[in-house]
């Protein structure tokens, strides 16, 4: 899962954004110079977390995220076997 995370098109499929959720590498938080993850805190310590997140698209993020987290809790019941969350 953290892997997927830290995989762009993954993220842009799952949640709508346009950078990985997750990096680890300091070099690539500031692309463009433009910082897309937040500096002041690393989850675990160990991962910067997207900040890329527009008001404007929040329905749009809802709809997925909702759709993450159901599918995660499926995956969690049932371990992956049968049909997928709706």
């Amino acid at each position: 899962m953290i892997l997927q995370l830290q995989n762009k098109e993954y993220c842009a499929i799952a949640f709508g954004i346009n950078y990985p959720l997750l990096e680890q590498d300091i070099n690539k938080i500031k692309p463009a110079g433009k910082a897309r993850y937040y500096t002041t805190f690393k989850l675990q310590n160990k991962y910067y977390v997207c900040k890329e997140w527009w008001k404007e698209k929040f329905p749009v993020y809802e709809k997925k995220l909702k759709e993450w987290v159901n599918k995660i809790r499926f995956y969690n019941i049932h371990g992956g076997i049968g049909e997928k969350a709706k």
